[in-house]
């Protein structure tokens, strides 16, 4: 991985500041009327060229009802065939991308 392949993220705010990864940000509900479906999250992974996906669970992170509905799926235990689990913890969640080959 280089330092120019984007990563998907529900907090790029904060993961910019941390890493050299690009971040793209999917916003909470309130302040977007697109829903962030799997769909959704696995265009933009695609269009963007990002490999990886962190997710937060929310209860780090904002209410439940704010919150992206593909990410919080994922953070109560659902699964999608087009993401391998890389790391999955309480407090963080990574997914690589089936499409890319190898590791993170």
């Amino acid at each position: 991985m280089t330092s120019q392949m984007p990563l998907l993220t529900d907090d790029g705010q904060v993961l910019a500041a941390l890493i050299e990864i690009p971040p793209i940000g999917l916003p909470e509900r309130r302040y977007s009327a697109r829903v962030w479906d799997e769909t959704d999250v696995r265009q933009v992974m695609r269009t963007k060229g990002s490999r990886l996906l962190l997710v937060h669970p929310p209860s780090l992170g904002p209410p439940r009802s704010d919150w992206p509905v593909f990410l919080m799926q994922l953070a109560e235990g659902a699964e999608a065939e087009w993401l391998v689990p890389v790391y999955r913890a309480q407090r963080l969640q990574i997914y690589r991308a089936a499409w890319c080959q190898g590791a993170p």
